[in-house]
């Protein structure tokens, strides 16, 4: 076994600790999961709904459309 599978096996071993706490405190009731994640789709800046039609349209969206034109808008003026 070389470094780099001890360090693979260290970070799965990471990764199952916190895949079982999460699912413990799920169980618990003490972990609120993402609301995108049950299904409610809601903008990761200001927490707010994202419409039904910009869902019909971009269905992978992540922001409503204010936020998405104001990190684009920042975006381009870095650039410039």
């Amino acid at each position: 076994m070389d470094e780099m599978d001890i360090v693979q096996e260290q970070e799965q071993m990471i990764r199952d600790h916190a895949l079982f706490v999460t699912m413990r405190m799920l169980k618990q009731g003490k972990y609120e999961m993402p609301l995108m994640q049950k299904g409610i789709r809601c903008c990761v800046d200001c927490k707010d709904m994202i419409p039904d039609e910009r869902l019909s349209v971009k269905p992978g969206a992540i922001r409503c459309v204010s936020c998405q034109a104001r990190k684009e808008r920042d975006y381009y003026e870095w650039q410039i």
